[in-house]
């Protein structure tokens, strides 16, 4: 077929090309639309402003968006991929490790929630994982959704951070948890309170510390 067509010369003129990108013509390439029609963007998440906000700590943040996306290998979901793995929570030994429970009605976790939420001003735990990302988008003055965010991801992060157990078969007690929790809040609030959004939050969380009874 090649050996029937007529090789091109210069007297048609000079050579052009055109660029087809949803039903338009262009004469110039352009990386972001190629890639907008190659790889179409998801809608956004109405929870996304749960996860993402401006001055998060990284590592907590990506920990509580796996979290959310329910995509961290609890022992429920490493049983489905047929491992002989134990599926009771390794934390309290009474019920499936899935991601409601592991975060929200273990025993273990009810107790750091118990301490934390105080400190926010509510007084009952979440019913589950859909019921706390509603909180977190909810405003509830006089606490800011920056301050809920930070506080919620940090204790994700360090209810997760329990399953070291399973290799040093230590356990670290709901009070050293909680402080933990308390220091990594303040240190990262004080890192930031160059942030017009962060210079109020260490009065915010210190609003019920002197009435806090549960660690008297």
């Amino acid at each position: 077929m090649l050996l029937s067509i007529t090789a091109p010369t210069s007297n048609g003129g000079s050579d052009f090309y055109w660029w087809f990108v949803e039903g338009s013509t262009t004469t110039s390439f352009s990386t972001k639309l190629t890639w907008e029609k190659l790889c179409p963007a998801a809608p956004p998440q109405r929870w996304a402003k749960a996860i993402w906000y401006k001055g998060h700590i990284p590592k907590h943040t990506f920990t509580f968006w796996v979290a959310n996306l329910n995509r961290l290998p609890t022992r429920e979901r490493t049983a489905r991929w047929g491992t002989n793995a134990p599926s009771l929570c390794c934390i309290c030994g009474f019920a499936v490790e899935s991601r409601t429970h592991m975060f929200i009605h273990c025993q273990y976790s009810s107790m750091v929630w118990r301490l934390v939420l105080h400190r926010l001003g509510r007084n009952q735990s979440f019913l589950d994982w859909p019921d706390m990302i509603e909180w977190l988008l909810a405003c509830t003055r006089p606490f800011s959704l920056t301050l809920k965010r930070l506080v919620v991801q940090t204790v994700i992060y360090h209810i997760w951070k329990e399953k070291k157990r399973l290799h040093t078969s230590i356990a670290s007690p709901v009070a050293s948890v909680f402080k933990l929790i308390d220091r990594s809040v303040r240190n990262s609030i004080l890192a930031r309170l160059k942030s017009n959004k962060f210079k109020n939050l260490l009065s915010q969380w210190f609003i019920h510390y002197k009435k806090c009874p549960f660690l008297a």
